[in-house]
């Protein structure tokens, strides 16, 4: 894309949109299918699957409207503070904690 100018242009802008979202479904694909790999039963695979709709919904309506509030807030005033870059860091922590115990961890690695 930049090779041949194309990432400033719409078309350009479109494809690497598509080429973003292909790659987190399939991540995300690929972490379901691991989680449900590693339960014993079809209830416990039914479970992980709700659970994985329900933390995608609640990372939907209610952390991204958060996310929006803060580009709202770095926008009217050029940076974040601290308090709230700290906040940031302990929701992506919050959020690898809560991927991390239904499962959908991708390595093997445990500390």
């Amino acid at each position: 894309m930049t090779e041949r100018n194309l990432h400033r242009t719409h078309v350009g802008a479109l494809a690497i949109t598509c080429a973003a979202f292909a790659d987190v479904s399939a991540w995300c694909i690929l972490a379901v299918v691991v989680a449900v790999a590693k339960v014993e039963n079809v209830y416990m695979a039914l479970a992980k699957a709700g659970l994985a709709i329900g933390y995608v919904l609640v990372m939907l309506f209610v952390v991204r409207p958060f996310l929006k509030r803060l580009e709202t807030i770095y926008d009217r005033q050029g940076r974040l503070s601290q308090p709230l870059v700290s906040l940031i860091i302990m929701l992506v922590l919050i959020s690898a904690y809560a991927t991390s115990r239904l499962g959908f961890m991708l390595c093997s690695a445990r500390f």
